[in-house]
């Protein structure tokens, strides 16, 4: 509940409106990188859309991929919309995400907001 009362008030200013749409590149650009970093997982999504594609087809463009993005050549558009969102969602997201590297698991009741 805090949570949504701190974004909304930190919304309410330009100030606060340009770290809502850092939050939501940086949470974009994270969730892009996460999903590059696995072969096995990023393999699984890509033979969603083309079926057909070889191991090595999908290896090559997660390489080029995961490259252009590292190396800064794979710009990150996020909506206008989205940039609130984010800052009420992204956050959740990226704190399970730490959590779970961090101990290896993620209980739903440790992150549990109050």
């Amino acid at each position: 509940m805090i949570a949504f009362f701190l974004a909304y008030q930190q919304a309410r200013t330009p100030p606060g409106m340009a770290q809502h749409r850092m939050n939501a590149h940086t949470a974009a650009l994270l969730t892009l990188l996460t999903n590059l970093s696995s072969p096995a997982n990023f393999a699984t999504k890509y033979r969603g859309v083309r079926p057909d594609a070889t191991d090595e087809q999908i290896e090559e463009t997660r390489g080029r991929e995961l490259a252009e993005l590292q190396a800064g050549n794979r710009p990150i558009t996020v909506p206008e919309g989205a940039v609130f969102e984010s800052m009420i969602t992204g956050w959740q997201r990226t704190s399970r995400e730490l959590l779970r590297r961090r101990l290896g698991r993620c209980s739903p009741r440790m992150i549990r907001s109050s």
